[in-house]
């Protein structure tokens, strides 16, 4: 593999990855907290284990993103691959919590917020990959 082609990506995509990421973190250890007060049937179950993934992904990109002169190549891309996923795993699953539940605080702005600050970042790694 080519690591040449994993350039650093601009200093602002990188900090608007770490924002979002944060406020994701943050987002869903309350969600998870509130799921937690609730009786649970699968919906809330599958949110509480979304928002416990998203804290721990969220926590992990950041560390890695955090500590990097250069924020390049495939671990890096793996991890922001994996923000996405988990993101989108929690949108899905705040979302089905949303139709019964209209007065839920929901993660879901974070979340996308948090999807696409990886995307974003993503493409500047590599743009045909995203």
């Amino acid at each position: 593999m080519d690591d040449n082609r994993f350039a650093a990506a601009p200093p602002v995509e990188v900090q608007d990855c770490i924002a979002a990421c944060t406020e994701l973190e943050r987002i869903s250890e309350d969600c998870a907290a509130a799921c937690l007060r609730l009786d649970g049937d699968d919906d809330v179950t599958d949110c509480f284990l979304a928002d416990l993934d998203c804290v721990e992904v969220c926590a992990a990109t950041n560390r890695l993103l955090g500590w990097r002169s250069r924020t390049d190549g495939p671990t890096t891309q793996a991890m922001l691959q994996a923000c996405r996923e988990a993101a989108s795993v929690s949108i899905a699953a705040c979302e089905r919590m949303l139709r019964d539940r209209p007065d839920w605080h929901s993660c879901v702005p974070a979340a996308h917020r948090a999807f696409a600050a990886c995307t974003a970042l993503l493409a500047a790694y590599e743009p045909d990959a995203v």
